[in-house]
């Protein structure tokens, strides 16, 4: 019998249909990121949101002040929106953090054909992967939204805000979403480009604020302010001007930004796929 001394042994039983079973891989992918200096970057995106909250209980004293933010027409959907694109820097820095490693030190250790081996598909490890940076995603901008979603609702004088706002904590969790996957499918396909986290996360974040430097030059220099969507940040801020009704939107077409961020996003996808799928595992 030899000895698997090159590579590992391949599962042989029936694979098992089970939707989750890409579950385990961001679990302990979540779990990893644990070990990892994230403090700093939360209690930033955390700062934020204290600024946000301090915002509504301030003008939330009395009803007259709440009204201000809370208003009738809108019930002040926008104070979401901006908490929602200013987190974005932090994601950013998040996912240099957690997300530039995960699929480049794999393939640094061969660990992809330990994965392999065992019964899973590409497509299970893609989307474990993704799980796990669009988590840690939601970790600045869904959870931020929805405790300011009930900062508003305990500081408003009356039911008016949680009856006014029926699609509000969707419209949280869509534009979250958004920035999240977006983002982490890009983070993953700059570290399927490489074998180190570390170059992986200098990519990630020089192509982002480089994006943000074109965004600021070019419309100068074009003296046309819809050259601001090159901004990936305000491209994605134009895309969630179609979710929000309210808010200090940037210049640029949302149907421009949507086809910009969805070509973004399958490419990345398409390209972390095709990565993955060269991966031969030693029988």
């Amino acid at each position: 019998m030899p000895v698997y001394d090159q590579g590992y042994r391949p599962y042989e039983g029936a694979l098992r249909t089970r939707f989750l079973r890409w579950w385990p891989i961001t679990r302990r992918c979540l779990f990893t990121v644990r070990k990892k200096p994230l403090a700093a970057v939360l209690i930033a995106g955390g700062i934020l949101l204290l600024y946000e909250v301090i915002l509504v209980y301030a003008t939330g004293v009395t009803e007259r002040g709440f009204s201000r933010i809370v208003n009738p027409w809108g019930y002040g959907d926008g104070i979401f929106y901006d908490l929602l694109t200013r987190e974005t820097y932090f994601v950013v820095l998040l996912l240099m953090v957690s997300g530039a490693g995960q699929i480049a030190e794999d393939v640094r250790t061969g660990a992809l054909q330990i994965y392999f081996s065992k019964p899973i598909t590409h497509a299970d490890y893609v989307l474990g992967k993704l799980g796990a940076v669009v988590l840690s995603g939601c970790l600045l901008t869904l959870l931020p939204g929805a405790l300011l979603f009930l900062a508003c609702a305990a500081f408003s004088p009356d039911w008016s805000f949680l009856t006014g706002n029926p699609w509000l904590p969707l419209r949280i969790l869509a534009f979250s979403l958004l920035i999240s996957i977006v983002l982490g499918s890009l983070v993953l396909a700059v570290s399927s480009l490489g074998r180190k986290g570390r170059v992986a996360a200098i990519v990630f974040g020089g192509a982002y604020f480089f994006s943000m430097v074109l965004g600021e030059v070019l419309p100068r220099i074009l003296a046309d302010s819809r050259y601001e969507i090159v901004h990936l940040g305000r491209c994605l801020g134009a895309a969630g001007s179609t979710i929000f009704t309210q808010g200090d939107f940037p210049a640029g077409s949302p149907a421009l930004a949507w086809g910009i961020l969805a070509s973004l996003s399958l490419v990345s996808v398409l390209l972390l796929a095709r990565k993955v799928k060269a991966v031969e595992v030693v029988r």
